[in-house]
């Protein structure tokens, strides 16, 4: 039993390393397009994935009509856009993982978010 125990916190310990790299490499990319900051303050109902998600949805909806959001995470906030017609193809380039908190704060507006879904669609949408 001390075994399973000791394998499954390597395995935890694993995956937590992978998404910090992964965070690590997102961080480098909005460092580099100038839209890194700090995020600040309490945690409030915005900052859930519920919330998060809708809002993903609600301004796919309204500035590409027809198109559909997929997402591939639970709990981070990690999505492509595609069409409805060609699902398996993608219009943009899958997000990365964010947590909830920090996707709200480095995209506070229905504008900016729907400015980061443009720059990964790379003109298609």
């Amino acid at each position: 039993m001390p075994l399973a125990g000791s394998l499954a916190s390597l395995i935890f310990l694993r995956q937590r390393e992978v998404r910090s790299e992964s965070s690590s490499q997102s961080e480098h990319i909005l460092n580099d397009a100038g839209i890194a900051g700090e995020v600040e303050g309490p945690m409030t109902e915005n900052d859930t994935y519920k919330f998060q998600r809708e809002r993903i949805i609600g301004v796919v909806a309204e500035k590409a009509p027809g198109k559909e959001v997929q997402f591939d995470e639970r709990s981070w906030i990690k999505f492509r856009v595609v069409d409805p017609a060609a699902p398996s193809i993608s219009l943009t380039e899958p997000t990365g993982e964010w947590i909830p908190s920090e996707f709200g704060d480095k995209f506070p507006t229905g504008d900016a978010l729907w400015n980061f879904i443009q720059r990964l669609s790379n003109g298609k949408l």
